[in-house]
């Protein structure tokens, strides 16, 4: 009884912080950005760019969360600059980055 409830709590806890834990087994978490605004045509632009840059598998976008999600090819790597740099140039002003090598406020060196 006690592995029914431990496995219904993790679950549980994983629906809540948005984890699939089937579906992210063993693939690279995230980059996350977080912007001041995010208009509809600038957040596609900037999806478009993300999208081409070596190495992202996938770019998506939530306008209603202010967030842009990047998520790296298996065993690839974007640089947080560069990401920060393609929101930039898509007419956005990113205020923070969450990603493997760290969470970023200012614009990365890297």
């Amino acid at each position: 009884m006690k592995t029914f409830q431990v496995m219904v709590m993790s679950m549980t806890l994983c629906a809540v912080c948005g984890f699939d834990a089937i579906s992210t087994a063993g693939e690279p978490q995230p980059t996350i950005v977080t912007v001041k605004k995010l208009c509809p045509t600038c957040g596609k632009k900037i999806v478009q760019k993300l999208s081409q840059m070596p190495q992202v598998a996938e770019a998506t976008m939530s306008v209603e969360e202010r967030t842009l999600r990047v998520r790296c090819a298996p065993g690839g790597s974007v640089s947080p600059r560069a990401v920060w740099e393609a929101v930039e140039s898509g007419g956005e002003q990113p205020v923070k980055i969450q990603c493997p090598a760290g969470t970023f406020t200012s614009k990365p060196r890297e």
